[in-house]
């Protein structure tokens, strides 16, 4: 079954973009706050109370549709430089500084400010929105609110929309991809609930289950797979490393890779994936990729004893291990 994150439209388009990374995340932030403006006008009146600290938007978006003149702009150039995001409205123009991992620049705040004070609006609002907190004492700069993503994540999954229609579907959905993306790239988390107890033991046996499967093969070496994003083990044998692995962003999914494989003979195996990877001397080659969905009918894993759990882990590895065996043969470098 897909998830939420695997099937999410924002993320895989994101890998296209990885170099572009601040101006991809403001260009679909503001593609959907343009959406809340035009479909659902009281949605976006909260959502932006929220960003700006004002309270002028429910009557700015109580016009009609046609009249209805808030305008969100993208990298536009001002005087002072180029905004990541602008938002006019008759008597309104707010300025968003974006930032989703690079540090601020406090020389562009007061760009940003000046630049403002010169304008002709009664409302004039300087907000920085970052991933990281950011010490506000540090930035001589009057900013009129500074807020997080995971704030703005947090408003968005609150909404409630006004019509259970079918313009009210499309935007449930935007909805979802524009969160499920921030939480996928940690810039927006859900809250913890009664289930984390249970949880981390379960994240814990599955572990320690993953090791035995693992060690009955006979393994040079074993090793954790500790990074930030997943869980499991990395093992060699027969001088190939391999790993086995649960991704926190994909819970119930086991991933195997097998590293240094012949990247065309890996393709031929007619399943799973290919991957650029390092092999166990550190070089650039390529990883043969399979994955076993847990809470699949087929697998039934979570109904299964402890005994049948690690049994069906080993029967994945073993099969794993059998089809990329002839990809592992003339490997082939990446360049």
């Amino acid at each position: 079954m897909e998830t939420e994150i695997e099937g999410n439209l924002l993320r895989t388009l994101h890998r296209w973009a990885t170099a572009q990374d601040e101006n991809f995340t403001t260009d679909a932030f503001a593609h959907l706050l343009r959406h809340l403006v035009s479909e659902e006008p009281e949605a976006a009146a909260r959502v932006l109370a929220r960003i700006t600290g004002r309270e002028c938007w429910d009557s700015l978006l109580q016009a009609p549709p046609e009249s209805r003149r808030v305008e969100t702009v993208t990298q536009g150039p001002v005087a002072e430089g180029v905004l990541d995001i602008k938002v006019e409205a008759p008597g309104v123009l707010v300025y968003i500084e974006v930032k989703t991992g690079s540090d601020v620049n406090p020389d562009q705040l007061r760009r940003y400010r000046a630049e403002l004070e010169r304008a002709v609006a009664h409302e004039k609002v300087l907000v920085l929105l970052t991933r990281k907190h950011v010490d506000l004492t540090r930035i001589p700069t009057r900013l009129d609110n500074a807020v997080r993503w995971f704030q703005v994540g947090e408003w968005l999954e609150e909404l409630k929309l006004a019509n259970q229609n079918e313009k009210s579907r499309v935007t449930a959905y935007l909805i979802r991809q524009f969160t499920g993306f921030l939480k996928e790239r940690g810039m927006s988390v859900d809250k913890v609930t009664w289930q984390l107890t249970d949880g981390v033991r379960s994240l814990v046996y599955l572990k320690q289950m993953l090791y035995e499967a693992v060690s009955n093969f006979g393994c040079e070496e074993i090793g954790q797979v500790g990074a930030q994003e997943t869980c499991g083990w990395s093992f060699v044998k027969g001088k190939v490393l391999y790993n086995v692995a649960m991704k926190y962003s994909e819970p119930g999914i086991l991933h195997f890779k097998a590293c240094g494989v012949n990247k065309s003979r890996a393709e031929q195996i007619g399943y799973g994936s290919v991957e650029p990877c390092k092999t166990k001397e550190g070089k650039n080659s390529y990883a043969w990729c399979h994955r076993l969905d847990l809470g699949s009918e087929e697998v039934h894993f979570f109904a299964r004893t402890k005994s049948n759990q690690i049994q069906r882990i080993e029967q994945f590895l073993r099969e794993s291990i059998q089809a990329s065996v002839p990809s592992l043969e003339q490997e082939e470098k990446t360049a």
